[in-house]
């Protein structure tokens, strides 16, 4: 976010003026009769002299693609003859021009057309020429089929598939579809028309794999275990493994399916070659605070309904519901997991690179292992969660001046609650912020007191779901004012209902870049009776609601809406 600069032109200029003016004039400023008028005017004067300064370092920036202004880059694309991209997409423009000798250089090749996924759209992805999925015959000039064969299938380029192999059949219509295909002229449309010689198939992989790193799994009961901490099914992703965008041309390769931040599979874990490149990179399992579980101990299958598989191995992963199983009386104390999961967008608590700007540094830090008590939150200014453990607060945090509770920079802590979360100010004009904590546990966080201003950022109250088809669900975490608040702010936030009880009242509200979903998202299936706070994502009768980017689930009840 752009702020106002720190460079201190303005108290630069107004000295080096002010010492400029006879000493006489000076003295005769600091008396009774002018009061620092002229001092006054020497600052106006050195405000105005900031700003040329300013514009004139920018000209020198506006040189570069990599420092000018969004409106410098259409007239540095004329320069070089480049069409550009959409104006909405600013960075997709930035980096057309910075590369365009390069995509010249190199136009039409699949690496190049590769890595524009990565550069306009900021996505990962694979191309593929739709000629290589060609059912044909063989000939002379074609090279040896034996190491083009399919990696689960073992099919040979161009023949017929072995359709009894299941990994083979999950890769079907993907990006590493070991198939082949009869030639297809139909002109393209949806799955019609697909395959031809001179089509070209892109692949995009549009969520964001985010790793976390020492996360606490959640106990479904004797040896059984999700990697999400709330109890979710979640499926577990690939990290990024591809090498950088600017690689040499010489060792470049097609898009390997262990390269590409896309859903783990269980054919990729049971591949030996795959394994050793995935277990330490996609997850890992440590027991006792410090004994990590070895990849040889570590099996993948369905575990649906739980029920053990007949391997040698001690643990089973499912890596598309995020489950793992001990088994063959194995167990393990004090677990910790890492793993990645897929997502759209830096939105809501996750472990993202996170700037604190000139709160840099913390008062106190502590690890999952240290519950949040009311002694601690009111006796730091700045309270930082060092990890992406579970942790416990206490219920009633009374005695809030100026607190800040937050998590470090690429962790993502849950905080269970087992009651109902109070937060009271210790008189007028308290400030609160939260930033990158994950709530859960379906209770409410209630704001007692007088406060300045709250904000919320990179926060997720959680709001709400299933743990796993057809099984337990997950209630949602209300924010409930029952105090006076003059500015709250949501930013960057995936939060439950929020709402104002008895004499509560949030003079405005400022949402930003979130979303806000009711317990019912303002649907009412069949005949169900839903209470109206439960169908209301904002129940804020008295609220001035200012929104910005922010997608609202369920109903509204404010003063006004911008």
């Amino acid at each position: 976010m752009n702020g106002p600069a720190r460079d201190k032109y303005e108290q630069y200029y107004a000295e080096k003026i002010w010492e400029l003016i006879p000493g006489i004039y000076r003295q005769e400023d600091d008396g009774e009769r002018h009061r620092g008028q002229l001092r006054a005017f020497v600052e106006v004067v050195a405000g105005q002299a900031a700003e040329l300064r300013r514009s004139h370092d920018r000209l020198w920036d506006d040189q570069y693609i990599g420092l000018c202004d969004d409106w410098v880059v259409p007239y540095l694309a004329d320069l070089l003859g480049t069409r550009l991209v959409s104006s909405l997409n600013k960075r997709g423009r930035r980096t057309d021009v910075a590369k365009t000798i390069y995509y010249r250089r190199r136009k039409g090749t699949p690496r190049v057309l590769e890595q524009l996924i990565s550069d306009i759209a900021g996505w990962e992805g694979a191309v593929v020429e739709c000629f290589r999925r060609l059912a044909r015959a063989r000939h002379g000039l074609d090279p040896a089929p034996l190491p083009l064969r399919g990696k689960h299938s073992k099919t040979y380029p161009g023949g017929w598939a072995d359709l009894r192999n299941n990994c083979a059949a999950r890769l079907r219509a993907g990006p590493f579809d070991e198939y082949h295909y009869t030639p297809d002229v139909r002109r393209h449309r949806g799955t019609h028309g697909r395959y031809g010689i001179p089509k070209v198939a892109f692949h995009l992989f549009r969520l964001m794999s985010l790793k976390v790193v020492a996360s606490t799994p959640y106990r479904h009961g004797p040896h059984r275990y999700t990697f999400d901490p709330s109890g979710r099914d979640v499926p577990l992703f690939l990290p990024r493994n591809r090498a950088s965008a600017d690689y040499d041309w010489n060792s470049w390769h097609p898009a390997r399916e262990w390269e590409l931040p896309g859903p783990l599979s269980c054919c990729l874990m049971l591949k030996k070659e795959y394994k050793s490149k995935i277990i330490p990179n996609a997850l890992t399992l440590s027991y006792d605070t410090s004994s990590e579980i070895s990849g040889n101990d570590i099996s993948a299958g369905d575990l649906r309904t739980w029920s053990p598989i007949p391997v040698a191995e001690r643990v089973i992963v499912d890596p598309a519901r995020g489950r793992f199983l001990f088994q063959n009386g194995f167990t393990a104390d004090k677990l910790a997991v890492s793993y990645c999961y897929g997502f759209p967008g830096e939105i809501g608590a996750g472990p993202c690179w996170r700037f604190h700007g000139e709160n840099n540094t913390s008062d106190y830090e502590i690890v999952h292992t240290t519950p949040i008590t009311a002694a601690i939150v009111t006796a730091h200014k700045i309270l930082q969660l060092n990890d992406s453990g579970t942790y416990g607060i206490e219920e009633n945090i009374p005695g809030i001046a100026t607190s800040t509770i937050r998590a470090a920079s690429l962790q993502r802590p849950f905080i269970a609650l087992k009651k109902n979360l109070m937060l009271t100010s210790a008189g007028n004009d308290a400030e609160l912020v939260l930033d990158g904590l994950w709530i859960g546990g379906g209770k409410e966080i209630r704001i007692k007191g007088d406060y300045e201003r709250i904000v919320l950022k990179n926060m997720t109250l959680d709001p709400g779901g299933e743990m796993y088809q057809g099984g337990t669900k997950l209630k949602p975490v209300k924010l409930v004012i029952e105090g006076s608040i003059e500015t709250l702010e949501i930013r960057q936030c995936i939060t439950g209902a929020i709402m104002v009880k008895g004499k509560g009242l949030v003079e405005t509200l400022v949402l930003t870049d979130s979303i806000v979903q009711a317990e019912h998202g303002g649907f009412i299936l069949g005949e169900e009776t839903v209470p109206e706070d439960e169908e209301k994502a904002l129940l804020l009768p008295p609220t001035e609601v200012k929104c910005k980017n922010a997608t609202i689930l369920g109903g509204i009840d404010v003063h006004h809406l911008w």
